[in-house]
């Protein structure tokens, strides 16, 4: 066994990827303090890439969580777009004008972070559940609910306007 690398604070989680790379959280508890890197797992990481610093205790400054997906052998894993060089983030979305649930792309090369959806948030509650494809067709599996709406599943096409209500066991 060797070691795969060191966290400056307190070791918090791992989330592993298929394509040679793992997601690294650490915690300071003082100031609340969450730190993100990326670390390869065919190499030492002496001095991991920091993906994101943020306080636990501001919601509008939280980036979200690393979207994770099943592999072939249904163990889940980080969602990388087709070439790898891209990660997905998902989250709550919080805001003074209410929650707002979004899908961001993390590019890796670039590391930089841009919004691919984030829900409406007017006259009802969009959740996402499942993102089901980010290459080619760019769908995501949602809930809607509102004061006059009872909650449904929603098939949605990132860029698109349009919404067509699935049956669960269908988009699953």
């Amino acid at each position: 066994p060797r070691a795969l690398g060191v966290t400056k604070n307190r070791f918090q989680g791992i989330t592993w990827g298929e394509t040679g790379i793992a997601v690294v959280s650490d915690f300071r508890w003082k100031d609340r303090s969450v730190k993100q890197y990326l670390f390869r797992t065919d190499r030492d990481n002496p001095d991991p890439k920091v993906l994101f610093e943020y306080s636990s205790e501001n919601l509008y400054g939280l980036p979200g969580d690393f979207v994770t997906a099943p592999n072939a052998r249904n163990r889940w894993v980080l969602l990388t777009g087709k070439d790898g060089s891209k990660l997905y983030l998902e989250g709550e979305g919080y805001s003074p004008e209410g929650n707002r649930p979004f899908l961001d792309e993390y590019d890796l090369k670039a590391a930089k972070t841009s919004r691919l959806w984030r829900a409406d948030g007017v006259a009802t509650y969009e959740q996402l559940v499942r993102v089901l494809e980010v290459d080619k067709k760019k769908e995501l599996l949602t809930r809607i609910q509102g004061p006059k709406t009872f909650p449904n599943y929603f098939l949605r096409r990132i860029g698109s306007k349009e919404i067509s209500p699935v049956e669960l066991l269908e988009a699953c």
